[in-house]
């Protein structure tokens, strides 16, 4: 195996352990915002949320803002009160995405 190949799936894996950590913070904010103890009890849509189904979902922030404020407004128990606390965390995470793959991009 090439060094190149070897530093590629160091870095890949290096950004797949940034990505897992920054959706454990993301479901513990959503558990605040749930005010549940932990993720284990969101409601079963919002625990299923996968980031890789947020990048997935378009290939621009407002692609994945849409597709995210989509599948949590359809979570039990959503509502206004909700809604505004979480445009700031959605605006948030997709904005860490996009960073964490401008910094693979161009590494």
């Amino acid at each position: 195996m090439s060094n190149k190949a070897i530093m590629t799936g160091k870095y890949d894996m290096k950004m797949l352990s940034r990505l897992g950590k920054m959706e454990e913070e993301f479901k513990q904010e959503l558990a605040d915002i749930w005010e549940v103890e932990d993720e284990d009890e969101l409601p079963d849509s919002l625990q299923e949320l996968d980031f890789n189904d947020i990048m997935a979902s378009g290939d621009t922030t407002v692609l994945r803002n849409e597709w995210l404020t989509e599948q949590i407004s359809l979570a039990e128990g959503f509502d206004d009160e909700k809604a505004a606390k979480c445009a700031g965390l959605i605006d948030k995470t997709i904005n860490a995405i996009q960073m964490l793959e401008d910094d693979y991009v161009h590494k």
